[in-house]
């Protein structure tokens, strides 16, 4: 066919025959969102002298057109001479038809289909958007033309509001062989993200090859919310010589009064700047953060910067925190001296503005030289130095070669009207390398309003410059806080120097063991050790253990008393941390005390406060860690078991629990088995019989005691001749041989005329009856209370129980509120066994186990073999309810068959079978083994007589 392409066509006669030409035609589709199209595009070529080809279809791939693609096409038709024009245009077809073209290079092949040796290729540029059935003619491009792929980088600025969700266009202008050139304006767009503060983005642009790029023309339209931008800086390289780029700094803000800007490389060269990175900590002080806008001044040998914004987050300038900024500015060679400020202004809320900055290091990284300076001062209008911009020099504060961090440890005694309120401040004076003195301070201690506090142990953080030896710790405070109870009595303060810096210093004890009083500074000399202590004091660690039962955790404030042989410790709080008493924790504290002796028994309790303040305490352990490895064990560690909720509406109805030693070992102990009793109330049917008091059961059994627990819920009443079947939870205690009931005979009925009652365990099937028959009511103020004992003949098990455990996947959609069946198949029965499950709302949930007990009055004859489950309605797109797998145990006999599923469940039912046998009951077993016993012996009598 190509050998074809250009020849003449037969002619009518007394006509010249008609040239046919075959051209290539590239059409390049936009790199802007949207840009492609599914429409059939045709293009008709026309030529100097008016000759036109016919329109024709451009198609060769499904997938032609599409966004930044090159589509290369092969027209035949008549002969045009030189393409001086091409006209094009799309049917619209297609979703989101219109179509952004960027460019159309038209050339002539020869005879082989190759590009003509003496042909040039044409360019029309379009870079606009082609609509339905709106045809676009296009220019041949007569400067020379070409296309070129350039690569341009824009860095939106890193300050608050820079970015902008605004469209943005550019042209390239440039200059080849001495003529001008400039492409047609381009979108700046390939991500949703485009233009967000700090950001930098890359364009890869297909355009005109203006030749060398001098200058580059920015638009914005102004629109989204926020549209301003703050455009810092664009570099413009082609893509085949990416290091040869073109910079253009603008630093200024494209707006609705300023929407475009023109940059060229012919700019008056602005002065050459660098970047520093700036790294400000503010202290952590009570009101050191500020809201206000902060900014720096830097004064150098060359000169110095204009003020400079220090902003990179809505965060900036919280109390204790380090905020770095990366800042470009005039170089100013070494830096002399610096102005820090804030502009006085705080939030929306009218928060104060007042700045507490610690420290402020500044970097220049051209030179990579870093300079520091030691702040530790306010910057407010009402605090010293009252003033809100201050000069600071390198080393300001201590003229200090290089900063260094100190941890100061401060221990507040433990005896009464030890805490304080006060503003407690602390000066350091030490020696350098070379043994010069040094100071530091003096500065606050401060980092909440609870600091100081009776028998506290309070962390503060500071900088200041270094020492390598500390001598001595001046401390005072200002006598602020209610009452008069300013005086402090410190115990001793610990310095320690960060171990980064060379030389690094141990840790320095001050003891002081004295009374602190207001606007009376007390200078304290390092120590070599600890002195002892006047009195004897000693060391208590307390452990508590909370249940890992349902609901077990508290987030009320809890406290604790421990008592000895020579006195008690006082009421102490327990809080080390937000998660204190979590369900299933093990928390630790330690506070300072007299010694008590032999430790005698602790008192444990909570104030009832926060949302769901019930707790159910395990254990507690009580340690003197100050104790001789010598002292008896009673002296050095005792453990209290409690097993018991602190809650005033569980039995026992208390928030503190006074306990004794317990025989076990601290978290040795066995656990405490739990399981579920239905408890089947009978009311008399007597005139007034009914009660809507609250009523209380405790189970006593075999095994022991399950406490006092509320039957029915708040509100419950129990109505004449009626019978309520309520379940209830607590401590397996066996056969249930004796119960104890009580009411308080509040509300509008106090007295109860109870008939009889029946205790089932779940676990077990094993039913206790009751008789009681008689009123239980309260007079001259003593609780009604009776204790039953069991029938003749209670407690055995008149029917088999089984447990059903069905756990629904944990995928999304999985759960159903539907009706669920169950049906139980077994050896030996004809028809499955449907148990009736007593669904409700939370039942079947996705991830979730439910179980369910169900009684027969006989036992299931022989092996479950299958199970099958239904769920009433079907889900939008099918079945409705996801199961992964259902568990049947035997509870008599403690066999459990395994069944999985991990299908969808619907109207149409799913049988489960193949079970595993999970475990295998003692009987069976011998049964088993019996069995094989018996079948070998047959076996061998067999081998015997054929023998």
């Amino acid at each position: 066919v190509l050998g074809r392409l250009a020849r003449a066509a037969p002619a009518p006669a007394g006509k010249q025959p008609v040239t046919m030409r075959a051209y290539k035609v590239t059409v390049r589709t936009s790199d802007v969102r949207w840009a492609g199209t599914d429409a059939k595009v045709s293009v008709r070529l026309i030529g100097a002298e008016g000759k036109t080809t016919s329109m024709r279809i451009l198609e060769n791939d499904s997938n032609n057109f599409e966004r930044n693609a090159e589509d290369v096409f092969v027209v035949r038709d008549v002969d045009v001479g030189a393409v001086s024009r091409v006209e094009i245009k799309h049917d619209g077809r297609g979703v989101g038809s219109d179509w952004h073209l960027a460019s159309v290079e038209v050339r002539v092949l020869d005879a082989d289909g190759k590009d003509a040796a003496k042909s040039k290729s044409v360019f029309f540029f379009c870079d606009d958007w082609v609509k339905e059935n709106a045809p676009v003619t296009l220019e041949a491009e007569t400067g020379g033309g070409g296309r070129a792929k350039y690569k341009i980088t824009v860095h939106t600025s890193d300050k608050r509001w820079a970015g902008t969700d605004a469209s943005v266009t550019a042209r390239l202008l440039g200059e080849a062989d001495g003529v001008s050139s400039e492409t047609a304006f381009f979108n700046m767009e390939n991500s949703a993200n485009n233009f967000e503060r700090g950001r930098v983005d890359e364009f890869l642009i297909d355009a005109r090859d203006v030749g060398v790029v001098q200058g580059i023309e920015i638009k914005m339209d102004n629109s989204g919310l926020g549209a301003a931008w703050h455009l810092r800086a664009v570099s413009v390289a082609k893509a085949s010589a990416p290091d040869d780029a073109t910079h253009f700094d603008h630093d200024d803000w494209l707006d609705g009064k300023t929407p475009s800007v023109l940059l060229r490389t012919s700019d008056p060269a602005k002065k050459a700047t660098v970047r520093y990175v700036i790294t400000s900590l503010t202290s952590d002080l009570r009101g050191a953060g500020t809201d206000a806008g902060v900014s720096i001044v830097l004064f150098g040998e060359k000169g110095e910067t204009d003020a400079l914004l220090l902003e990179s987050s809505a965060d900036n300038f919280r109390r204790g925190k380090k905020d770095v900024f990366n800042v470009d500015a005039p170089d100013v060679g070494k830096i002399i001296r610096v102005r820090l400020g804030h502009d006085n202004k705080g939030s929306f809320f009218g928060d104060d503005a007042s700045w507490h900055c610690a420290s402020l290091e500044i970097t220049n990284t051209a030179t990579d030289e870093t300079c520091a300076f030691a702040v530790n001062r306010w910057f407010a209008e009402d605090k010293p130095p009252n003033l809100t911009s201050q000069v600071l020099v390198p080393g300001d504060a201590a003229a200090a070669e290089s900063l260094c961090g100190y941890k100061i440890v401060a221990h507040t005694s433990d005896v009464r009207g030890a805490g304080t309120d006060a503003n407690v401040t602390l000066a350091l004076v030490g020696e350098d390398e070379d043994g010069d003195r040094v100071a530091m301070g003096p500065f606050p201690l401060e980092t909440s309003a609870d600091d100081f506090k009776r028998g506290a142990v309070d962390t503060f953080r500071a900088e200041g410059p270094f020492m390598k030896k500390i001598v001595s710790a001046t401390v005072a405070h200002d006598g602020a806080g209610f009452f008069g109870g300013s005086d402090w009595h410190l115990k001793m303060l610990e310095v320690t120097k960060d171990a980064s810096g060379s030389g690094a210093a141990p840790k320095v004890t001050f003891w002081c063991d004295a009374l602190v009083t207001k606007d009376t500074p007390m200078t304290l000399t390092a120590s070599d050790g600890a002195p002892k202590p006047a009195n004897d004091r000693r060391r208590y660690k307390v452990t508590t253990r909370t249940s890992a039962d349902r609901g077990s955790g508290t987030d009320a404030n809890v406290f604790v008393e421990i008592f000895g042989e020579r006195g008690s410790t006082g009421r102490r709080p327990l809080d080390t941390s937000a998660d204190n008493f979590a369900r299933g924790a093990t928390d630790v504290f330690v506070f300072e005390s007299p010694f008590l002796g032999e430790i005698q028994s602790v008192k444990i309790g909570h104030d009832n406060s926060g949302f769901g303040p019930a707790w159910k305490l395990d254990e507690v352990l009580v340690e003197d860690t100050t104790a001789d490895l010598e002292a008896p064990e009673w002296h050095r560690s005792r453990a209290f078991r409690a097993d018991a909720w602190l809650d005033a509406s569980k039995a026992p109805f208390a928030t503190e629990l006074e306990l004794t030693p317990s025989d076990g070992v601290f978290s040795q102990r066995a656990k405490v088995e739990m399981t579920d009793y239905t408890v089947t109330v009978r009311t008399s049917d007597l005139p007034d019989a009914g009660t809507d008091a609250s009523v209380s059961i405790e189970l006593v059994g075999s095994e022991g005691a399950t406490g006092w627990t509320k039957l029915g819920s708040s509100g419950h009443t129990f109505r004449k001749g009626a019978a309520d079947e309520i379940q209830i939870a607590g401590a397996d205690v066996g056969v249930v041989e004796r119960v104890s009931l009580k009411h308080d005979g509040t509300g509008r009925r106090g007295k109860w005329h109870l008939a009889s009652l029946d205790v089932r365990h779940d676990g077990t099937g094993a039913v206790s009856k009751f008789s009681c028959d008689k009123w239980l009511k309260n007079e001259n103020g003593v609780v009604a209370e009776t204790t039953l004992e069991a029938a003749a003949g209670s407690g055995e098990t008149t029917t088999f129980n089984y447990r059903v455990d069905v756990t629904t996947g944990s995928r999304m959609g999985a759960g159903t509120d539907s009706k669920v069946t169950i049906g139980i198949h077994c050896e030996g029965m004809a028809q499955a066994w449907f148990p009736a499950l007593e669904q409700r709302d939370d039942h079947f949930e996705s991830g979730a186990t439910d179980t369910f007990v169900f009684s027969r009055p006989d036992e299931l004859p022989g092996k479950i073999t299958a199970v099958t489950l239904t769920c009433a309605d079907a889900g939008v797109f099918g079945d409705s309810w996801f199961c992964e797998k259902v568990v049947v145990s035997s509870l008599a006999k403690g066999t459990e068959w395994v069944f999985h599923c991990g299908d969808w469940v619907g109207k149409q039912g799913t049988r489960l079978e193949q079970g595993i046998l999970a475990s295998v009951s003692v009987e069976d077993e011998a049964k088993a083994a019996e069995a094989a016993s018996k079948a070998a012996g047959d076996a061998g009598a067999g081998a015997d007589a054929a023998a």
